[in-house]
């Protein structure tokens, strides 16, 4: 049977959806591999091979609807990072797309489209959707409630799909459990579609479509493990303590915004998409919530309400991740799309497809050279591309470098234990050969270390707290072992602990020995630090010269999930790992150690090979070329990355 043309009056709104939702689809797909698993992105692949095993709870604090969906994926395109990610993308794309819908209902058609093309281009939007994690599924479902619920005046049926829609957002993630009573909300205060008929009978259908989609999609919640597990997951977190999986590493509070916090400042998220989103994302959205508090109209009200709103409340919660932010995204961009309807409006043709072109042009080029890394874009306002670990690490860069640092480990110092914010981060990517174990709490002494069993110590620019700050200062007396450079920027370092617990340090090689220590850089054990942070003693020459040379910042950190002993637990922020405000870039390069540094890049070293971010023995299907080359970019992509990597051995 031929399909049924679509009117003529829809095809230009099908053809201009399309073209939305394939430029999203390409910027969140290009090179999606290239970044080391962030976060707990390893975690999700442990609980797909847990799965595949018979094991079902594995993860067991996050709904199954992603899970599934990485499942499906990883099947098709093989156990990486990369093929993790794909759903997220896909879903990302189907977000903006969504998102030019409720803009067209709300504010007009030109700020439906102008928001779809903030969404698609945004390098905030573009980051979150390249993340291994629920977030962007959860916030395409949920757009899609809203949508429904948009057209559900005068319409009771609809409010099944609201709620279903609501459900199924449940199920890609908890946090999605509240929209459906947001929406009834909102409709009560006149801010949309009211619920009807309002009485216990039509609640009590639109609770039983909610129910019903999500146990459909998550029926893990029909097993009597389940339950248990969240009830230790959740006791655990709010004791304290860490929970039974092990996944969470207690801490002591974490470094933001300049100085040590115990929990993230409230104005963080604000000053985040103001340094990490385009100037010309921010001036249009900052215009339009200025143009709808001004205008106060219904919609206005609900998109402010849905936006700033949203922000304001998540920044009084004392913990958080950049992609914390998605939910408010496709209100913030609706924003955005009203003041760009504004400046437009009763101009000609001609002068507003100019207008058009050139907002494309500001939102790529900046978006462009960010990939395949988007998460370290940074304004100008922020300081640039220099200033990246200043305000990154990001969701999906967090762990950048830690791959090759953890071959290097294994190849060069497989003795004693990794000391890591994230020991279960070591063990994945040395497919259980390394022992780990968290750096947090690590007195900055020999004996520490040495009753700890402690062989080497991996320090990210993405982990600090108050619990590790003492011990990677104190590591910064000694030489590291191992430095992994990306883009200029100091990712990850390697300290090797000798067997009395004192971090070893290698003297400047002499022209007669320096063809021996070349050759055995990788294996030589070097010599033990003399000096001791708390002696006063005078130091040996050599130790005085170590001390005084420049360093980094201290690193930040990043990891799942930190707990406050007796508070409630709390992932570290991606806001508040060590972003200091106020201090230098962490691991830029100054100008007076350039030519140090070339020089070191131009001796002979061993040959530097990288761990695969996946468990070994994994399987692997057989994939469309195409779909293939997307997940795991171009070789151009990951050549390019590599260019800018530089690790050091000494």
């Amino acid at each position: 049977m031929a399909s049924r043309p679509l009117p003529r009056a829809r095809v230009p709104l099908a053809a201009g959806l399309a073209a939305v939702g394939a430029s999203a689809l390409v910027v969140r797909l290009w090179g999606i591999g290239a970044a080391d698993p962030g976060q707990a992105e390893h975690h999700k692949l442990e609980a797909l091979a847990a799965w595949r095993a018979g094991e079902w709870i594995v993860d067991g604090e996050h709904p199954a609807l992603f899970k599934g969906a990485a499942w499906l994926a990883t099947g098709l395109l093989g156990d990486g990072v990369g093929a993790l990610r794909v759903p997220s993308a896909v879903a990302g794309a189907a977000a903006c797309v969504l998102a030019v819908l409720v803009g067209r209902r709300l504010a007009g058609p030109v700020a439906g489209w102008a928001a779809g093309a903030l969404l698609a281009l945004g390098t905030v939007p573009v980051a979150i959707d390249r993340v291994g994690k629920e977030d962007a599924l959860m916030l395409a479902l949920a757009l899609g409630a809203v949508l429904v619920w948009l057209h559900a005046e005068g319409r009771p049926g609809r409010w099944l799909g609201v709620a279903a829609l609501a459900g199924a957002a449940a199920a890609a993630k908890y946090e999605a459990a509240p929209l459906l009573p947001a929406l009834v909300l909102a409709g009560r205060i006149g801010l949309g579609p009211r619920l009807a008929p309002p009485g216990v009978r039509g609640g009590l259908r639109v609770a039983g479509a909610f129910a019903a989609a999500h146990l459909a999609l998550n029926p893990l919640l029909l097993l009597p493990a389940q339950w248990e597990f969240l009830w230790g997951f959740t006791s655990a977190l709010a004791g304290g303590t860490p929970p039974p999986d092990g996944t969470v590493v207690p801490t002591d509070g974490f470094a933001a915004a300049g100085e040590i916090h115990q929990v993230k400042p409230v104005w963080y998220y604000a000053l985040y998409l103001g340094v990490k989103a385009q100037p010309a994302w921010v001036v249009l959205v900052v215009a339009g919530a200025a143009l709808a508090a001004a205008r106060r109209t219904r919609p206005d009200l609900l998109l402010l309400a849905w936006g700033a709103g949203y922000v304001a409340a998540v920044s009084l919660v004392p913990f958080g991740f950049a992609r914390y932010l998605a939910p408010a995204l496709p209100a913030l961009a609706i924003l955005g799309g009203l003041a760009w309807q504004r400046a437009t409006a009763g101009r000609p043709p001609w002068v507003q497809a100019g207008a058009a072109a050139a907002g494309v042009t500001a939102l790529a080029l900046p978006l462009a050279p960010a990939l395949p890394l988007p998460s370290l874009y940074v304004s100008p306002l922020g300081g640039g591309s220099r200033e990246a670990l200043h305000w990154t690490p990001d969701d999906a860069v967090g762990n950048l470098g830690a791959a090759r640092a953890v071959a290097f480990i294994e190849r060069a110092i497989p003795a004693g234990r990794v000391a890591a914010a994230d020991p279960t981060l070591v063990r994945f990517l040395s497919g259980g050969r390394l022992r780990a174990v968290a750096v947090e709490g690590l007195a900055p002494r020999p004996a520490a270390l040495r009753a700890a069993g402690v062989g080497s110590v991996l320090v990210q620019p993405s982990q600090v707290s108050l619990g590790n700050a003492p011990l990677f200062r104190w590591l910064g007396r000694a030489r590291p072992a191992t430095v992994v450079r990306v883009r200029g920027l100091v990712v990850a370092r390697v300290y090797r602990v000798g067997p009395d617990g004192r971090p070893y340090t290698r003297t400047p090689a002499t022209s007669a020995t320096a063809g021996n220590r070349a050759r055995s850089a990788a294996s030589s054990p070097g010599t033990p630090l003399n000096a001791r942070p708390a002696t006063t003693a005078p130091a040996p020459a050599a130790s005085r010269k170590i001390a005084s040379r420049p360093r980094d910042p201290e690193p930040t950190r990043t990891s799942e999930a930190s707990i406050a002993p007796g508070g409630v637990g709390r992932p570290a922020s991606a806001g508040t790992r060590g972003r200091s405000l106020t201090t230098s870039s962490p691991g830029a390069v100054a100008p007076r150690t350039r030519s140090a540094t070339a020089a070191r890049a131009s001796r002979s070293r061993a040959p530097i090979t990288s761990r695969p971010a996946m468990t070994p023995g994994t399987r692997r299907s057989a994939p469309a070329a195409a779909v293939r080359a997307a997940v795991r970019g171009s070789r151009a992509d990951a050549a390019r990355t590599a260019a800018g990597a530089e690790r050091t051995t000494r």
